[in-house]
């Protein structure tokens, strides 16, 4: 288990962080363009005889570039539960808004397709509206959550070998957490080269051959199996292994986007 972990950190170590110094909460403003704009506001807002309409319609305009600020804000210092209050908060406002009702059309369709629709509807809106957030969650959560593949693997080895008296889920969970650590290694390998100058189809070579030659000999020396038993499971622990990645990474976004 202290490999797996070593080794995990170690892959999501090579996961570029995310700049999170001016999130653009706001398609096509920054920071400094807010600042502006409600100064601007701020000024028409403070000439003599203006109309009360004018008035309402400035001051929620100032209110809205005032929360946009604070999202800046909150997301410059690392704030990210201050930052996901005021998104809320900005939903919020959009869907009562009159002049903006692209939230409320949401509300006929999410009733018609169900829970599970409206959930995913929701995990696409947050990917459309804040990529680099849902990223830098699914980055940190997988630091968290990473022993999970092990727990979701075993399962899988264990149909292979539920008749086999010999071996228990203890023998499962060792064989699953060294071919886990041995891709790890893989990754951290072939992105190492990568950086020292080597060419891209050096990597996917190692990426494609590697991990099938490893669970092979991985297969026959830890369940002692002949060459045609070892090839006959090894295409059934590919598709455990896609199956359970699959799932990590469903879960990894929907934490991300929904939390």
């Amino acid at each position: 288990m202290a490999l797996f972990l070593f080794t995990v950190c170690g892959v999501l170590a090579f996961v570029p962080d995310v700049d999170w110094n001016d999130p653009p909460p706001f398609a096509g403003e920054s920071a400094e363009s807010i600042e502006e704009d409600i100064a601007m506001l701020l000024g028409r807002l403070g000439r003599p005889g203006i109309a009360p309409a004018d008035r309402v319609a400035l001051e929620r305009q100032i209110a809205r570039l005032e929360l946009a600020l604070a999202m800046y804000q909150a997301a410059a210092a690392e704030d990210w539960e201050r930052y996901e209050e005021l998104r809320a908060e900005a939903d919020s406002e959009d869907a009562v808004d009159p002049e903006r009702n692209d939230s409320v059309e949401l509300a006929p369709s999410e009733e018609a397709e169900g829970k599970g629709a409206v959930m995913w509807s929701r995990v696409v809106k947050k990917l459309q509206e804040d990529p680099e957030l849902v990223f830098y969650k699914m980055k940190s959560n997988g630091y968290k959550w990473s022993w999970l593949l092990v727990p979701l693997s075993i399962p899988f080895i264990w149909a292979l070998f539920f008749w086999r008296r010999e071996f228990n889920l203890y023998d499962h969970a060792v064989f699953v957490t060294y071919s886990i650590s041995f891709m790890m290694i893989l990754l951290i390998t072939s992105t190492l080269a990568s950086m020292l100058g080597a060419g891209a189809g050096v990597s996917v070579l190692l990426l494609m051959l590697a991990p099938l030659l490893h669970l092979y000999r991985h297969l026959r020396g830890a369940y002692r199996l002949s060459r045609l038993s070892a090839t006959v499971r090894l295409f059934f622990v590919l598709v455990a292994a896609s199956i359970v990645l699959s799932t990590f990474v469903t879960m990894l976004l929907l934490t991300g986007a929904l939390e």
